[in-house]
């Protein structure tokens, strides 16, 4: 103990090595066929059709994910899903947004869930 207080002092450590890490919470991605599995998954609606909005399957910064479809006269539904750390996904869904993109209103929320990926 006398030689490791010496050596501290004398700015040459304990002579252990420091074996602590730092802890990241790196996230990975979600890719859109994960997405569509996750979002089955929940049974959240969700088709793929033909003429899909613009900004369908748009991928964010942080590897979150943007689902949109038509919803027939109830506008555009757009699910977001943003990977959190412990392998969770957050859900949000937005029903019927008829006024996607217009005077920057969208619709409320109408789910919002955490779950395992």
């Amino acid at each position: 103990m006398k030689t490791g207080f010496a050596n501290i002092v004398s700015g040459q450590g304990s002579g252990q090595a420091n074996t602590s890490q730092p802890t990241t919470s790196a996230v990975s991605p979600i890719s859109a066929a994960e997405a569509q599995a996750i979002v089955a998954a929940q049974n959240i609606q969700y088709r793929e059709e033909q003429g899909e909005p613009a900004g369908n399957k748009t991928s964010l910064a942080g590897g979150s994910i943007v689902l949109k479809q038509y919803a027939g006269a109830q506008g555009i539904d757009i699910i977001k899903l943003t990977p959190k750390p412990g392998n969770k996904v957050n859900i949000t869904v937005q029903n019927g947004s008829l006024r996607d993109g217009q005077a920057g209103e969208t619709a409320p929320i109408s789910q919002n869930i955490t779950v395992d990926r």
